[in-house]
Order: structure tokens, then sequence, then C-alpha cells
């Protein structure tokens, strides 16, 4: 009897869940697409690239690289928050799209607070370089031949208000 009353009731659900694990998608099941919000040649593709190399390999899927370069990050930020939450968007970003443009712009074409970290991929450092026939070897000298070239003197970068747009701005103020 209690062999009886154990068949009847476990054995369908011991099949229903058999069911639902063959029916799972195994992850992935097709090419995963990795939003890049810079140009190609710059630092950010090129780990966005080795990235995508080794995931490809590790995965046995085409991981494919989508630059989506301007708005301070937010057409790349727009184009990921617009995609499907189902793993096959990825988004390399620094903290433009999702920590400074909400302090510098009213609104977004996306919400940052819908994003979730997945993974550290790196860390960049910022670096102060002058050509070196220049009298400047330090910050100091740096604050100081600056400050009588005010009108003469330029920096690079990958446009306004990214991290070392506002990293020199900083270092403007400071000085």
């Amino acid at each position: 009897m209690k062999i009886n009353l154990l068949v009847k009731i476990f054995l369908p659900l011991l099949c229903f869940s058999c069911v639902n694990v063959l029916a799972a998608e195994t992850y992935p099941s097709k090419p995963i697409r990795l939003i890049v919000p810079y140009p190609p040649g710059g630092s950010t593709d090129a780990l966005a690239r080795q990235l995508g190399l080794r995931l490809s390999v590790q995965l046995k899927q085409p991981v494919l690289v989508d630059n989506r370069p301007g708005g301070n990050s937010a057409i790349a930020a727009q184009a990921v928050a617009a995609a499907p939450a189902d793993g096959y968007t990825l988004f390399i970003v620094d903290p433009t799209a999702l920590a400074i443009n909400p302090s510098l712009y009213k609104k977004l074409p996306y919400d940052p607070n819908e994003f979730i970290p997945v993974s550290l991929l790196a860390r960049f450092s910022f670096s102060l370089l002058v050509p070196a026939a220049s009298p400047v070897t330090s910050v100091k000298e740096f604050v100081a031949y600056a400050k009588t070239k005010q009108d003469h003197l330029s920096f690079g970068s990958a446009g306004s208000g990214t991290p070392t747009h506002l990293g020199m701005e900083m270092l403007k103020v400071a000085a």
C-alpha cells in the first residue's frame, strides 16, 4: 500500500521535473553581443575584443563586439537597456554611463539603476605625460608651468564628461 502511494504521488512529480530540465535551453545557444561605448581602436575596445575572443572559445558561441560610440556613452547604454534581459547583450562600461552621466544630465534615455554589474574586468590609471624635452619633471612643476602658459596648453580626452576630461578639470580647479 505504501509503495503504491509513493508511485502514484512521486513518480508523476519526478517525470514533470525531468520534463522541465529537458526543456530548459542551454546558455548560450546563440551569439552574444558585447556593446562598447567607444569607437574601435581605443583601450576599452581592445579589452572588449580580447574578452570576446576568450568568451567565444569558452562558451563555444560567437561574441560579437558592437561599438556604439557617442552621447558620452548614452547611445551604448540605451542600446543595452532596450535589449531583452536574456544574457545575450553585455555592456563594457566605465563610470561614464552609470555614475557620471546621471550627475551631468537631467534626463537620460536609460535608467542607470536597471544595470547589474557582472564582473570587474580591468582597472585603468590616469597618467599625466609631457614631452621628454619639456622642462617639467613633476606635477608640482607642471602646475607652475601651466600657470605661466594658461592659454597655450591643451590636453586630450575621449570627449566632454568622460573620466579623463573630468580628471583634468579637477586638476585645473585644484591647481
